[in-house]
């Protein structure tokens, strides 16, 4: 994978990437829900029930947090849920929660998020979403702007796009004070930063929502 394209080499975890992305989606699976039901998407979807309202969600790893929306929000939903790894698509495709109900609202392909517009094959998804999705993201991604900008092309005019991310800039707290505590956060930055992240980019989405206009 380009280190100028989003995931691959480019994503911190280790080969356990399917477990430890369990352990986010049941942490954060619950602020999720409700930032689409405050952001209007769920109302959005519910009024234009006798149509299907397409979904993209950029980066869906081993598809946990796809199959946790697919569940939650109106059946006329179709999800296209992208992510660069083949092993973790695969992983996806494979999970026996992914059944025959699921599998006509849920498509899981392999692509970036910078790609999917680049393809021949994929020409069509030009503003085709109602919504794009993107969750722990662009703190992957050596170019967020560029991934920004692909997910606003993929949009109707009228479409959403909605970013979930981290921001470890203020450090991890503890309660009482604890020095290593300090440490672990600097070092977890530092090597996130050399290994192609950057887990403080979440206090800077709103900038880059005013740049890609």
């Amino acid at each position: 994978m380009s280190s100028t394209v989003s995931g691959g080499d480019q994503y911190i975890h280790g080969d356990d990437n399917s477990k430890r992305q369990n352990i986010l989606n049941q942490l954060f699976w619950p602020s999720s829900h409700a930032a689409f039901s405050q952001s209007g998407i769920v109302q959005r979807a519910s009024a234009k029930i006798a149509q299907p309202f397409r979904l993209l969600e950029i980066g869906c790893g081993a598809g946990l947090s796809t199959l946790s929306l697919a569940k939650a929000l109106p059946n006329n939903v179709h999800i296209t849920a992208i992510d660069a790894s083949e092993q973790l698509i695969a992983s996806a495709q494979s999970n026996p929660e992914y059944d025959q109900d699921l599998q006509k609202r849920v498509e899981f392909k392999v692509s970036s998020g910078e790609s999917l517009l680049a393809s021949s094959d994929y020409c069509y998804y030009k503003e085709y979403f109602d919504a794009v999705w993107l969750r722990f993201v662009l703190i992957h991604v050596p170019d967020p702007i560029a991934l920004l900008r692909a997910a606003r092309d993929c949009l109707v005019d009228s479409g959403m796009l909605l970013v979930e991310d981290t921001d470890a800039a203020s450090g991890w707290v503890s309660d009482p004070p604890f020095l290593a505590n300090d440490f672990l956060h600097k070092a977890h930055a530092e090597l996130s930063r050399k290994l192609g992240a950057d887990v403080e980019r979440g206090r800077m989405i709103g900038r880059f929502m005013k740049e890609i206009g």
